[in-house]
Protein backbone atom coordinates (compact mmCIF):
# COMPACT_ATOMS: atom_id res chain seq x y z
CA UNK A 1 0.00 0.00 0.00
CA UNK A 2 0.95 3.50 -1.01
CA UNK A 3 2.67 4.83 1.87
CA UNK A 4 1.07 7.96 1.85
CA UNK A 5 -2.50 6.30 2.28
CA UNK A 6 -1.70 5.46 5.52
CA UNK A 7 -2.51 8.23 8.68
CA UNK A 8 1.28 8.99 9.51
CA UNK A 9 1.61 8.72 13.11
CA UNK A 10 5.12 7.66 14.28
CA UNK A 11 8.39 9.96 13.12
CA UNK A 12 9.30 7.40 11.16
CA UNK A 13 5.99 7.24 9.43
CA UNK A 14 6.19 10.66 8.87
CA UNK A 15 9.51 10.78 7.25
CA UNK A 16 8.44 8.22 5.05
CA UNK A 17 5.19 10.45 4.08
CA UNK A 18 7.55 13.19 3.53
CA UNK A 19 9.83 11.16 1.50
CA UNK A 20 6.93 9.80 -0.72
CA UNK A 21 5.52 13.51 -1.37
CA UNK A 22 9.14 14.38 -2.86
CA UNK A 23 9.36 11.61 -4.93
CA UNK A 24 6.03 12.26 -6.07
CA UNK A 25 6.57 15.39 -6.86
CA UNK A 26 10.03 14.46 -8.71
CA UNK A 27 7.74 11.88 -10.68
CA UNK A 28 5.52 15.42 -11.46
CA UNK A 29 8.18 17.87 -12.68
CA UNK A 30 10.16 14.95 -14.65
CA UNK A 31 7.35 15.47 -17.42
CA UNK A 32 6.49 18.95 -16.91
CA UNK A 33 7.54 22.32 -15.93
CA UNK A 34 7.64 23.52 -12.52
CA UNK A 35 5.30 25.96 -13.50
CA UNK A 36 2.79 23.97 -14.42
CA UNK A 37 2.84 21.63 -11.50
CA UNK A 38 0.43 22.62 -8.71
CA UNK A 39 0.10 21.31 -5.21
CA UNK A 40 -3.03 19.67 -6.14
CA UNK A 41 -1.30 17.70 -8.57
CA UNK A 42 0.98 16.34 -6.12
CA UNK A 43 -1.66 15.97 -3.86
CA UNK A 44 -3.88 13.97 -6.25
CA UNK A 45 -0.29 11.86 -7.33
CA UNK A 46 -0.13 11.42 -3.27
CA UNK A 47 -3.58 9.73 -1.97
CA UNK A 48 -4.05 12.82 0.08
CA UNK A 49 -5.94 15.94 0.16
CA UNK A 50 -4.29 19.23 -0.25
CA UNK A 51 -4.77 20.18 2.98
CA UNK A 52 -2.87 17.49 4.21
CA UNK A 53 -0.14 18.07 2.26
CA UNK A 54 0.42 21.70 3.32
CA UNK A 55 1.27 19.73 6.74
CA UNK A 56 4.35 18.54 5.21
CA UNK A 57 4.89 21.65 2.87
CA UNK A 58 3.84 25.16 3.90
CA UNK A 59 4.09 25.86 0.22
CA UNK A 60 4.79 24.50 -3.89
CA UNK A 61 8.00 26.74 -3.61
CA UNK A 62 9.13 24.52 -0.22
CA UNK A 63 8.75 21.54 -1.60
CA UNK A 64 10.48 22.30 -4.98
CA UNK A 65 13.44 23.22 -2.94
CA UNK A 66 13.09 19.54 -1.07
CA UNK A 67 13.13 18.06 -4.42
CA UNK A 68 16.40 20.23 -5.64
CA UNK A 69 18.04 19.26 -2.48
CA UNK A 70 17.61 15.98 -3.42
CA UNK A 71 18.87 16.21 -6.58
CA UNK A 72 21.54 18.09 -5.45
CA UNK A 73 22.89 15.36 -2.91
CA UNK A 74 22.56 12.78 -5.28
CA UNK A 75 24.30 14.37 -8.07
CA UNK A 76 27.48 15.34 -6.05
CA UNK A 77 27.41 11.69 -4.64
CA UNK A 78 27.53 10.05 -8.17
CA UNK A 79 30.43 12.96 -9.00
CA UNK A 80 32.29 11.70 -6.02
CA UNK A 81 32.08 7.84 -7.20
CA UNK A 82 33.02 9.21 -10.57
CA UNK A 83 36.16 10.53 -8.95
CA UNK A 84 36.86 7.33 -6.74
CA UNK A 85 36.54 5.50 -10.10
CA UNK A 86 38.96 7.83 -12.16
CA UNK A 87 41.54 7.72 -9.46
CA UNK A 88 44.39 9.43 -7.81
CA UNK A 89 46.62 11.82 -9.51
CA UNK A 90 43.12 13.44 -11.64
CA UNK A 91 44.24 15.87 -14.14
CA UNK A 92 42.13 18.71 -13.76
CA UNK A 93 41.01 18.48 -17.37
CA UNK A 94 39.59 15.45 -16.09
CA UNK A 95 37.72 16.78 -12.61
CA UNK A 96 35.82 19.89 -14.95
CA UNK A 97 34.79 17.38 -17.35
CA UNK A 98 33.23 14.88 -14.68
CA UNK A 99 31.98 17.85 -12.61
CA UNK A 100 30.28 19.19 -15.79
CA UNK A 101 28.64 16.30 -17.89
CA UNK A 102 27.26 14.89 -14.35
CA UNK A 103 25.84 18.09 -13.89
CA UNK A 104 24.08 17.66 -17.69
CA UNK A 105 23.04 14.80 -17.30
CA UNK A 106 20.48 15.64 -15.18
CA UNK A 107 18.26 17.79 -16.60
CA UNK A 108 15.70 18.07 -13.76
CA UNK A 109 18.17 19.25 -11.40
CA UNK A 110 19.70 21.54 -13.87
CA UNK A 111 15.89 22.85 -14.57
CA UNK A 112 15.25 23.85 -10.93
CA UNK A 113 18.56 24.77 -10.91
CA UNK A 114 17.23 27.64 -13.71
CA UNK A 115 14.18 28.67 -11.57
CA UNK A 116 16.66 28.36 -8.41
CA UNK A 117 16.67 32.61 -8.32
CA UNK A 118 14.29 34.16 -10.25
CA UNK A 119 11.02 31.40 -8.76
CA UNK A 120 11.91 29.64 -6.14
CA UNK A 121 13.98 31.71 -3.64
CA UNK A 122 11.95 34.59 -3.39
CA UNK A 123 8.49 32.51 -2.75
CA UNK A 124 10.38 30.55 0.48
CA UNK A 125 9.98 31.29 4.43
CA UNK A 126 12.91 32.96 6.25
CA UNK A 127 13.48 29.66 7.54
CA UNK A 128 14.17 27.85 4.25
CA UNK A 129 16.12 30.40 3.42
CA UNK A 130 18.62 29.97 5.86
CA UNK A 131 17.96 26.31 5.08
CA UNK A 132 18.78 26.55 1.34
CA UNK A 133 21.76 28.92 2.65
CA UNK A 134 23.23 26.22 4.75
CA UNK A 135 22.77 23.56 2.21
CA UNK A 136 24.96 25.93 -0.30
CA UNK A 137 27.61 26.17 2.29
CA UNK A 138 27.24 22.41 3.24
CA UNK A 139 28.51 21.35 -0.58
CA UNK A 140 30.71 24.34 -1.05
CA UNK A 141 32.87 23.03 1.87
CA UNK A 142 32.71 19.20 0.34
CA UNK A 143 33.80 20.57 -3.37
CA UNK A 144 36.62 22.92 -1.25
CA UNK A 145 37.65 19.41 0.11
CA UNK A 146 38.03 18.02 -3.12
CA UNK A 147 39.97 20.88 -4.74
CA UNK A 148 42.18 20.62 -1.83
CA UNK A 149 42.22 16.91 -2.19
CA UNK A 150 43.29 16.84 -5.90
CA UNK A 151 46.05 19.47 -5.37
CA UNK A 152 43.98 22.28 -7.64
CA UNK A 153 44.38 24.79 -4.59
CA UNK A 154 45.49 25.27 -1.38
CA UNK A 155 43.70 25.74 1.61
CA UNK A 156 43.26 29.47 2.00
CA UNK A 157 42.37 29.57 -1.54
CA UNK A 158 39.79 26.59 -2.32
CA UNK A 159 36.93 28.42 -1.22
CA UNK A 160 37.24 30.80 -3.71
CA UNK A 161 38.15 28.50 -6.50
CA UNK A 162 35.23 26.74 -5.27
CA UNK A 163 32.53 29.49 -5.14
CA UNK A 164 33.70 30.12 -8.56
CA UNK A 165 32.93 26.98 -9.72
CA UNK A 166 29.67 26.71 -8.11
CA UNK A 167 28.31 30.38 -9.66
CA UNK A 168 29.80 29.23 -13.52
CA UNK A 169 27.75 25.96 -13.02
CA UNK A 170 24.27 27.50 -11.44
CA UNK A 171 24.83 30.69 -13.57
CA UNK A 172 24.76 28.95 -17.05
CA UNK A 173 22.05 26.44 -15.81
CA UNK A 174 19.58 29.33 -15.31
CA UNK A 175 20.73 30.93 -18.64
CA UNK A 176 20.54 27.56 -20.44
CA UNK A 177 16.37 26.92 -19.38
CA UNK A 178 16.13 23.39 -20.35
CA UNK A 179 13.43 21.00 -19.73
CA UNK A 180 12.74 18.82 -17.25
CA UNK A 181 12.40 15.60 -19.80
CA UNK A 182 15.50 13.60 -20.30
CA UNK A 183 14.21 12.90 -23.80
CA UNK A 184 14.09 16.36 -25.28
CA UNK A 185 17.82 16.76 -23.95
CA UNK A 186 18.76 13.91 -25.72
CA UNK A 187 16.71 13.34 -28.64
CA UNK A 188 18.99 15.16 -30.92
CA UNK A 189 17.21 18.40 -31.34
CA UNK A 190 17.31 21.67 -30.37
CA UNK A 191 17.62 20.74 -26.49
CA UNK A 192 20.20 18.34 -26.82
CA UNK A 193 22.66 21.00 -28.89
CA UNK A 194 22.04 23.47 -26.28
CA UNK A 195 23.06 20.49 -23.55
CA UNK A 196 26.63 20.43 -25.72
CA UNK A 197 27.32 24.20 -25.54
CA UNK A 198 26.12 24.16 -22.07
CA UNK A 199 28.89 21.45 -21.44
CA UNK A 200 31.64 23.27 -23.86
CA UNK A 201 30.99 26.69 -22.25
CA UNK A 202 31.07 25.44 -18.70
CA UNK A 203 34.53 23.62 -19.63
CA UNK A 204 35.89 26.59 -21.50
CA UNK A 205 35.34 29.14 -18.38
CA UNK A 206 36.46 26.40 -15.64
CA UNK A 207 39.62 26.30 -17.86
CA UNK A 208 40.40 29.89 -17.10
CA UNK A 209 40.42 29.57 -13.54
CA UNK A 210 43.58 29.12 -11.79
Amino acid sequence: MDVTRQRARSDTAKAARRTAIIEAAMARLDTRDLLAVSMQDIANACGLTKPALYNYFQAREELFLAVYRRLLRDWLTDFNRSLLAAGHPLPRATFNSLFVTSFAARPLLCHLTNHLTATLAPRLTASSCESLKAETSDQLAGLRALLVHYGYADADDAGDLAWAYYTILVGAAQIADWPADMARMTDGGAQASDRTAFEANCLATLALLK
